[in-house]
């Protein structure tokens, strides 16, 4: 198939559509769910921006540096930006008030914390603090879809 229209397919109320990193995406009428091939987990040490590749992959690796880690979200631009980098053939977003995806970050860590920070563009809600060997649930939902000014929301879900 040649580009994102070709790949979608109507089974009654249900959308149906393959897309950026190995994703199927299934979208009915009110509730939507995202069913996703999982890549290798990227893994970041030392301080450091995660990539949108990296959130986007959904599961990350702090593996630490000597007295914490500081992992710090690039812009919510950033992260539609490489979004809609998958939007080949159509002239609009991908994305829109309320689109969102989760991410889970694992501390590998045994005796540091790491701390999660935000750049420009994002709201964070919750504890910004991961304990040594634990892991964080976040939800990345995105508040205004402007091309080149969005926002978002980041919350942590849980521990």
């Amino acid at each position: 198939m040649s580009s994102w229209d070709d790949e979608i397919k109507q089974v009654g109320a249900i959308q149906i559509a393959g897309g950026l990193n190995k994703s199927l995406f299934i979208k009915g009428s009110g509730d939507s769910q995202v069913i996703t091939y999982q890549g290798a987990p990227k893994s970041l040490t030392g301080d450091v921006d995660v990539p949108a590749a990296a959130l986007l992959n959904g599961l990350i690796l702090a593996n630490g540096g000597v007295g914490g880690q500081t992992l710090t979200l690039v812009t919510a631009a950033v992260v539609a930006a490489y979004i809609n980098a998958a939007n080949v053939s159509r002239s609009s977003s991908l994305l829109q008030v309320g689109s969102s995806f989760d991410f889970f970050i694992h501390n590998a860590s045994t005796n540091d914390g790491a701390n999660v920070g935000i750049q420009g563009g994002a709201t964070y809600v919750g504890s910004q603090v991961i304990f040594p060997s634990d892991s964080a649930h976040y939800r990345y939902r995105f508040t205004d879809v402007t091309v080149g000014a969005e926002v978002a929301s980041i919350y942590r879900l849980a521990a």
